[in-house]
């Protein structure tokens, strides 16, 4: 079963990759020399005291200062700490939470063409109501194919997910087209997407699923006596044959021509008599539209009887049912199911882990937020290989969220995320070796990860190679 990741954990790893810290690591008499700087009205200094501020780095940390000197700068028309601001009024960082603020200051600087502030604001357009804004899908594509042609692989990747998911706006050629270009930026998940969709067909023909009754021709099977035997024990009423044939119509094996139509009604028949894989795949074609029109709570409907058998066809529906509740913003039911399959083994388990870390980490929507289970949970995908879930484990780490902070073990997991093409665990790897947290300075080693970031679309990542040979 092909990964198809929740768009809340890919947006939210876009987001996070962007909060990493900025300010180096400097003395507080180098501190001191940047206020006054900054007091002389120097933007720049403005701007690296307001992160040093925030981030408490040679000084304690004070977010209402913070924003004061951010705001400071972002008056003078610094990109950066535009940015910033309006992450703080995004997040409450020292001034009361306000989207509209937000949105104003991103706004300003993406149209001068920061691509963090074009994607921060092209996402705030498609959460919407879960951001405390209206959605507006139209406008998200716009700012993210600005930040996408800046080579921004996040943008790419969401693009992907808005064609594919969106009711009005679907293109399922127009998704596929921007998942490989995110996938040519590095991105793992998009890989999974491309997979899952050629494999129903896009990109060849046009995948078009007729209404009408549904024939059942012995033409569409070509001679194979395995399937023969197959297709008369399921027209006797044997469920698991029945089943069987659906599967031999889905992928188009031993000599059976594919056919989604067949498939979904060879499955709704086994589906009916309690078989739990065939109401597995039943509620598959609904949550994916294939052979029958995409309908969620028709899916859960299936999901939900597959789910109550203790089976691996059962521990997949819950996974499954996780990713239905959370799109429909239901927190606190996502998780219920995400738990169930997060405890079982499936193709699925490690997905189920890390988007129990992401949804702990957020909350919102019936779920309060919980540092210390999203790191539990996170630390588990990291152990179980999941890329991103490394990166953001080593995150935790570095920053102290909802686990002891531990710099040179946070360097450890930026590493495995590295080494398994992950362009945040890259950039971030990088950053500590340039700037000599948890781990011995090394300028070269610095230069290597942040070029393979880089590479891969990584704008945060170019900007502190620049910055760093600029030293």
């Amino acid at each position: 079963m092909n990964n198809r990741r929740p768009l809340l954990a890919t947006a939210l790893s876009a987001t996070l990759a962007r909060c990493m810290l900025l300010a180096a690591d400097i003395t507080p008499e180098q501190f001191q020399r940047g206020v006054e700087r900054a007091e002389s009205g120097n933007a720049e200094a403005q701007f690296a005291v307001g992160i040093c501020y925030r981030d408490g780095t040679a000084v304690e940390r004070d977010e209402k200062k913070a924003f004061e000197w951010l705001e400071k700068s972002a008056e003078q028309g610094h990109l950066k700490a535009q940015y910033n601001l309006a992450r703080c009024y995004e997040y409450g960082i020292g001034v009361r939470k306000s989207i509209i603020e937000a949105k104003r200051w991103y706004r300003r600087a993406a149209e001068k063409g920061d691509v963090d502030s074009q994607f921060a604001l092209g996402y705030i357009f498609y959460k919407g109501e879960e951001r405390f804004s209206e959605k507006d899908e139209k406008a998200a594509i716009g700012w993210f194919e600005k930040a996408a042609a800046q080579g921004d692989a996040s943008s790419r990747f969401l693009l992907g997910c808005i064609y594919e998911g969106s009711i009005k706006l679907c293109d399922l050629d127009k998704a596929l087209y921007w998942y490989r270009e995110a996938a040519a930026a590095g991105d793992k998940s998009a890989q999974a997407r491309i997979d899952e969709l050629v494999a129903i067909g896009v990109g060849k023909e046009p995948t078009i699923v007729s209404p009408g009754p549904i024939v059942y021709a012995e033409a569409d099977i070509v001679g194979d006596s395995n399937v023969e035997r197959t297709r008369v024990k399921a027209e006797h009423g044997d469920v698991s044959a029945q089943t069987v044939l659906g599967g031999f119509y889905a992928e188009g094996t031993l000599g059976v021509k594919q056919d989604y139509l067949l498939s979904v009604a060879w499955y709704r028949l086994a589906a009916e008599q309690g078989d739990p894989l065939a109401q597995f795949e039943l509620g598959l074609a609904y949550y994916i539209g294939r052979g029958v029109e995409e309908d969620y709570d028709v899916a859960a409907k299936w999901f939900i009887e597959a789910a109550g058998e203790p089976c691996p066809a059962g521990d997949l529906a819950s996974y499954f049912l996780g990713e239905i509740y959370e799109r429909q913003n239901e927190f606190a039911e996502a998780v219920k199911w995400l738990r169930k399959a997060a405890e079982q083994k499936s193709s699925q388990t490690t997905n189920a882990q890390f988007e129990l870390g992401i949804l702990y980490h957020v909350g919102g929507h019936g779920l309060a937020a919980d540092l210390n289970e999203s790191a539990k949970w996170m630390e588990r995908a990291a152990e179980n290989g999941h890329a991103k879930a490394q990166f953001f484990h080593g995150v935790n780490l570095l920053m102290g969220y909802g686990v002891e902070q531990d710099a040179k073990a946070a360097v450890a997991w930026f590493r495995k995320a590295a080494e398994n093409g992950d362009a945040d665990g890259q950039h971030q790897l990088g950053w500590c070796y340039g700037e000599g947290v948890g781990v011995e300075k090394d300028y070269g080693k610095a230069v290597e990860w942040l070029r393979k970031a880089a590479a891969s679309g990584n704008a945060a990542a170019q900007e502190y190679l620049d910055k760093l040979n600029a030293r």
